[in-house]
């Protein structure tokens, strides 16, 4: 779907035709997907029983469609990834500090408590801040607290991959104890950060608590 836009009056027609529809196992957005347009596209998906993948390439919905992306994630039964690459309201300073660290907190806890999602792939852009704006956008006790949260929570979680996202201590630690407790995470990429030696540590502390992951990646920290 390229340059997605939905007008409220489709929704019964796109709910229909998700609902119905039992072969449909992947799907594609291409720019747009505003926040009119993914509120009427993710509340359709909720009820759908075939779509397993959700790839989102430079989605532009904000503040209020990150909370109906949290309530599908925690509802549909049989969605088992999506990817989401340079979302615009995680990664731009056009959105306040205090929206990017909601918007990214609602994310967290709609994997949470998924009983499906195997794959999450989130990726920023290089350079959609600099990065004296970014080191401490997402430095803030809900987002650690969703990090421990869904690692602890989560038993279907197998590959997390979080990309510039420029953490560096207190949600890195919140990881490293979500992760302790964790016993299904294979593979952990966690590229483009900054982490100090205190986040490496408060990382770190976990690990020999878990027995699952098989692949951490932490290049470009």
């Amino acid at each position: 779907l390229f340059y997605v836009k939905f007008e409220r009056s489709t929704l019964s027609s796109i709910q229909l035709a998700l609902t119905s529809n039992t072969s449909l196992r992947n799907i594609e957005t291409f720019r747009g997907l505003d926040t009119l347009s993914a509120a009427v596209f993710f509340q359709a998906l909720k009820t759908n029983r075939s779509v397993k993948k959700i790839k989102m390439f430079e989605p532009a919905f904000g503040n209020s469609s990150y909370q109906v992306f949290k309530n599908l994630l925690k509802e549909n039964e049989t969605l088992e990834e999506i990817e989401l690459i340079n979302p615009v309201s995680l990664g731009t300073k056009a959105e306040p500090t205090p929206k990017l660290q909601e918007n990214l907190a609602n994310l967290l806890e709609g994997i949470a408590e998924s009983p499906s999602l195997k794959t999450v792939k989130v990726s920023l852009s290089k350079t959609a801040m600099l990065e004296e704006d970014t080191t401490a956008i997402f430095s803030h006790s809900r987002i650690a607290a969703a990090f421990k949260d869904m690692l602890t929570k989560n038993n279907v979680l197998t590959t997390l991959k979080l990309v510039n996202f420029r953490f560096k201590g207190p949600e890195l630690e919140a990881i490293g104890a979500g992760l302790q407790n964790n016993k299904t995470l294979e593979n952990l990429i966690l590229e483009g950060n900054l982490m100090s030696w205190k986040g490496m540590k408060g990382f770190t502390a976990g690990l020999p608590g878990n027995t699952s992951l098989r692949n951490i990646d932490l290049q470009k920290n």
